[in-house]
């Protein structure tokens, strides 16, 4: 069995062989004994390739596996035991389509909570794929987000994610205003690109006139950042933010007490 970046891996060797084998051909017809080059060029076309990465959003779901096109992850891989409040950084794959499930770690493809077969993973895109809700809610399901592959240099490029269970839709404010309107569970904003600093962020429920949970946010260098609002509104562990960056690094942003 192999995991995704296996896969990767082997594309990538295969290509170098190639390339090797013709390289060695070249030799031949500039003075070796190998056969003359006919001109025919024997070097495989590059791969395309895309990128994917998991984040798990689902504050009572167990840890989970990523089966690919029916095999299980190898232990201890990027796909493997992924637990709550915690993501991958970007695995690159051959782009093309693949079956995906998410099955409880240690499970087998028969105790898969979520699948999807045929999905598209175009040349040069990125693609996160969350898990949100509450596992024993309605509300419990996967969702795929559209990264940019191209972002600013100067700036924080930022995306807003709600995976929190028994909100509702929300409102996002920045520095007291109302700036990102009426996501709902499931839904992701598309990229906002936002000078570098410290910001004030509040979560307020679709249409109120003030915040229900305010957040300090020091986005004091250029990145890209995905924020998860998660939990459950009706449970203990409340409602929090989780950001993601690209490398996979986690941070849990608590509410300020008021």
């Amino acid at each position: 069995m192999f995991d995704l970046k296996n896969r990767a891996f082997l594309f990538l060797l295969a290509s170098a062989t190639a390339f090797s084998i013709a390289a060695c051909s070249d030799d031949d017809d500039n003075g070796g004994n190998g056969t003359p080059d006919t001109g025919t060029d024997t070097t495989e076309p590059p791969v395309d390739m895309a990128m994917v990465r998991v984040m798990h959003a689902s504050w009572d779901a167990p840890a989970v596996d990523i089966y690919i096109n029916g095999a299980a992850p190898e232990a201890g891989s990027a796909l493997d035991a992924i637990t709550f409040g915690n993501g991958t950084a970007y695995l690159e794959v051959p782009a093309g389509s693949y079956d995906i499930a998410v099955v409880p770690d240690g499970g087998t493809l028969e105790d898969a909570v979520f699948s999807a077969d045929g999905v598209a993973l175009g040349a040069d895109t990125a693609t996160t794929f969350w898990a949100y809700g509450g596992l024993g809610s309605e509300s419990f399901g996967v969702g795929v987000i559209s990264d940019p592959t191209d972002v600013s240099e100067e700036e924080v490029t930022l995306i807003v994610a709600h995976a929190a269970a028994n909100v509702g839709p929300v409102d996002v404010w920045v520095d007291g205003d109302p700036t990102l309107l009426d996501i709902d569970i499931s839904e992701a904003t598309s990229p906002a690109n936002l000078p570098t600093g410290t910001y004030e962020v509040g979560v307020a429920l679709a249409g109120e006139e003030s915040t229900a949970l305010d957040f300090t946010a020091p986005l004091t260098s250029p990145a890209f950042i995905t924020v998860f609002a998660v939990g459950d509104l009706e449970e203990e562990i409340g409602v929090y933010l989780v950001a993601l960056l690209p490398n996979g690094t986690t941070l849990a942003i608590q509410p300020i007490e008021r």
